[in-house]
């Protein structure tokens, strides 16, 4: 795995607006680098404490959940490695990095089976618990990521910025430079994760055109379920806005999948798949039942906040449900060796 280097001062990053990845947030890192595995529990486990979960009544303390939930930002999203690596693209940084397969890879990375996780920060989110599958799993992960740049566009063209000095055109040449690095490194599985825009009918017909230039590469390509989002416009309950004015009835604040989870992404994912001879990979288990997504999980131990903001979960969360992941992941994946 790539060396996580830690520097005296907050790690910056900006997306329009700056935000600061304070030490004492991070996780505790380890002499070859990685990150400190948490006890990470089977998808069943899982299951069990989010169940449990989402009937608590009474909101903890900001002290009390892990992270604090007052102290939650974007930072928390992606792993503090990608703000200072080329993996994670954003600003002036403009470009797909060199040789990604040595400078971007995580999980096991001596194996031979290799996942490409590619996308905008929402894949980002999901790097923890990919690299926690990989290690055990034996498969490498390599990210490319463009912050606000889904696999299939960011839903304008041009010259039109997207933020700071990066344009939809800048975003495009991304996209193909990734593409051009996957037809050089022929991974066995494409995960194409992001958040689109535009009609359901554009957004389908996106997704389509590049998931089949994935698939000319000889990769499955997977696509995730969204993860739980709180936007202005769903849900006027964000996850702290939850713990902070729902204090005695935080089971009336929780939304339901359907509320949280975007359906026109579901609904695109769900048309495309087949025709990619993909899959859709059905990760609300790992936040929700049925009926409740939960906005911190309790594991007996800590109470684990879910989200990171309003829109993305956090790398603590998504490191602990690797395990979890790879069992949904598990009859997706091709038989390699």
């Amino acid at each position: 795995m790539p060396h996580l280097k830690l520097h005296a001062r907050p790690l910056r990053l900006v997306l329009g607006a700056m935000f600061a990845v304070s030490l004492a947030s991070l996780p505790s890192i380890t002499a070859a680098g990685s990150t400190a595995a948490p006890k990470v529990p089977s998808l069943a486990t899982l299951e069990k404490y989010i169940s449990t979960s989402v009937k608590i009544q009474n909101a903890p303390p900001s002290s009390g959940t892990y992270p604090p939930y007052l102290s939650l930002s974007f930072s928390q999203t992606i792993w503090p490695r990608t703000y200072v690596s080329p993996c994670y693209v954003y600003n002036a940084v403009k470009k797909v990095p060199p040789n990604p397969r040595a400078a971007c890879s995580f999980g096991d990375v001596a194996a031979k089976r290799m996942i490409l996780l590619t996308g905008d920060s929402q894949a980002g989110s999901w790097l923890a618990a990919l690299n926690t599958f990989g290690e055990t799993s034996h498969w490498r992960i390599v990210f490319m990521a463009m912050a606000k740049c889904a696999p299939w566009g960011s839903g304008a063209s041009g010259d039109v910025i997207l933020y700071g000095s990066v344009t939809a055109q800048d975003c495009d040449n991304f996209r193909e430079g990734v593409l051009v690095e996957a037809r050089h490194m022929h991974p066995n599985v494409v995960a194409l994760i992001g958040n689109g825009f535009g009609s359901q009918s554009t957004l389908t017909s996106q997704v389509l055109s590049i998931a089949r230039k994935y698939e000319a590469t000889g990769a499955k390509v997977l696509f995730f379920r969204p993860v739980p989002q709180y936007l202005p416009y769903v849900t006027s309950a964000s996850p702290v806005n939850c713990l902070l004015l729902h204090g005695s009835d935080v089971p009336g604040c929780l939304q339901p999948p359907s509320v949280v989870i975007n359906g026109e992404y579901v609904a695109a994912f769900r048309a495309v798949a087949p025709k990619v001879h993909g899959s859709l990979i059905d990760t609300t288990p790992l936040f929700c039942t049925k009926s409740k997504c939960a906005i911190y999980v309790f594991d007996g131990s800590k109470r684990r906040m879910i989200n990171s903001d309003n829109t993305h979960i956090n790398y603590y969360y998504s490191a602990w449900i690797g395990t979890a992941l790879g069992q949904l992941l598990k009859s997706s994946l091709p038989a390699t060796t």
